[in-house]
C-alpha cells in the first residue's frame, strides 16, 4: 500500500474511534441526566449526608454522656417544676404531720410510764 492510502485509512480508523467515544460519553451523559438517575443521584447523596449526621450525632453523645444526661435531666425538672413544688410539698406536709404524731405520742408514752425518781427512791430505801 502506499503511503497516503495507509494515512487515510489510519485517519479513518482514528476518526471511527473518536466519533465512538463521543458517541459513548454522549449516551452517558443523556443517561446521566434521564429523570431516574437524577432521583437515583440525589436520594444516594441524601442518604449519605444523613449518615454522617447520625454518625456525628453518635460520637458526640458518646463523648457527652453524662454532660447531655445531667442537661436532660435539668431541662425536665424546669419543665415540671410547678407539679413537682406541688407533689414535694404536699409529700413534706404528710412527713411533717406523720413525725409531730409520732413525737406527740412518745411525749404522751413517757409521761404515762415513767415513774417519779423520789417515787422509786422510796421503794428501794425501805427497811427490810
Amino acid at each position: 500500500m502506499n503511503p497516503k492510502r495507509v494515512r487515510l485509512v489510519n485517519a479513518a480508523r482514528k476518526a471511527l474511534f473518536q466519533r465512538t467515544q463521543v458517541q459513548r460519553s454522549a449516551g452517558a451523559a443523556r443517561d446521566n441526566f434521564t429523570p431516574a438517575a437524577l432521583k437515583q443521584r440525589a436520594t444516594r447523596k441524601i442518604i449519605r449526608r444523613v449518615d454522617g449526621a447520625v454518625d456525628s450525632a453518635e460520637r458526640g453523645l458518646r463523648r457527652f454522656a453524662v454532660p447531655l444526661g445531667l442537661a436532660a435531666v435539668a431541662g425536665l425538672a424546669f419543665a415540671f417544676r410547678r407539679p413537682l413544688a406541688d407533689a414535694t410539698n404536699a409529700i413534706a406536709d404528710t412527713l411533717s404531720a406523720a413525725a409531730s404524731a409520732v413525737t406527740g405520742h412518745l411525749a404522751a408514752l413517757r409521761d404515762d410510764t415513767s415513774p417519779s425518781l423520789a417515787d422509786d427512791k422510796d421503794e428501794h430505801n425501805e427497811p427490810v
